[in-house]
């Protein structure tokens, strides 16, 4: 079964918004739908862990900061 991640939804949007890339691209280079990505930014859809590590490596993220974003679990946090 593939590692199924969660995310911190306003953490991740602050990397995006910080990274200078679109929604679109980010999306495109997932290989995911727009709508399909926003789902998953927002918590309601996991990432899968090839996802999370792909998008962590093109928004710069260290290990540390993707262990304090991508989790096993779906976050109650907003």
């Amino acid at each position: 079964m593939a590692i199924q991640l969660y995310v911190v939804p306003k953490s991740l949007d602050e990397y995006i918004e910080k990274s200078g890339f679109k929604i679109k691209f980010l999306a495109e280079t997932l290989g995911v739908t727009y709508e399909g990505f926003r789902k998953k930014c927002l918590g309601n859809a996991p990432f899968r862990k090839l996802e999370a590590d792909t998008l962590a490596s093109l928004l710069g993220m260290t290990e540390d900061e993707k262990a304090n974003i991508f989790l096993p679990t779906k976050s109650t946090e907003c």
